[in-house]
């Protein structure tokens, strides 16, 4: 099948995936974007950085973001954190799943989660799967973690070790929410 369009979808994902080597050297910049009707303010990373099984092929690979994002109402009188994961499957593979739980290995420590729900798309592409979930104590520990690998449970299990860009986005998160009212 050599349409157009194929052509278009494979440059389109590997412009996306592709993280040039410059990429590494540059800061994690956080976003604070205030929601006037929630009355809510919201810190994630500029940046989410993905981790793929492979070269630069994004449509052969399996490739997980793994970020923490902070919220808060203007009142401050609360605060949440929660982590997001998106998985991107190649369209060739058996994962498409809906419903799949996660494993994290934290510095060793199995961190296991109950069934989630997985959404089509994630807030920053319209590729992959994403699942939310409530987690401050399991973002704190992987924002001070060095090895941290995530499983997601489905038919040929996904397993992915998180790159230090992506820890570092996470901790910068992690780091703005503990300094956040009230402590």
């Amino acid at each position: 099948m050599n349409s157009p369009h194929v052509l278009v979808m494979c440059l389109a994902s590997l412009l996306c995936f592709a993280q040039p080597v410059a990429a590494e050297d540059k800061p994690i910049k956080l976003v604070e974007s205030r929601d006037v009707p929630m009355e809510t303010t919201v810190v994630y990373a500029n940046r989410v950085p993905s981790q793929c099984t492979g070269g630069l092929a994004a449509l052969f690979n399996t490739c997980v973001k793994v970020w923490a994002v902070a919220s808060q109402p203007f009142d401050k009188t609360s605060k949440k954190l929660r982590l997001g994961v998106n998985v991107i499957v190649p369209s060739n593979s058996n994962n498409h799943f809906s419903n799949a739980s996660l494993v994290f290995a934290i510095d060793g420590h199995i961190v296991e989660t109950t069934s989630l729900d997985w959404e089509e798309g994630d807030p920053y592409f319209v590729y992959g799967t994403t699942a939310t979930m409530g987690g401050e104590s399991l973002a704190h520990e992987i924002s001070t973690a060095r090895e941290v690998w995530v499983s997601v449970m489905v038919q040929e299990r996904i397993s992915i070790r998180l790159n230090p860009k992506q820890l570092e986005a996470i901790k910068a998160v992690v780091d703005r929410y503990d300094s956040m009212e009230p402590k």
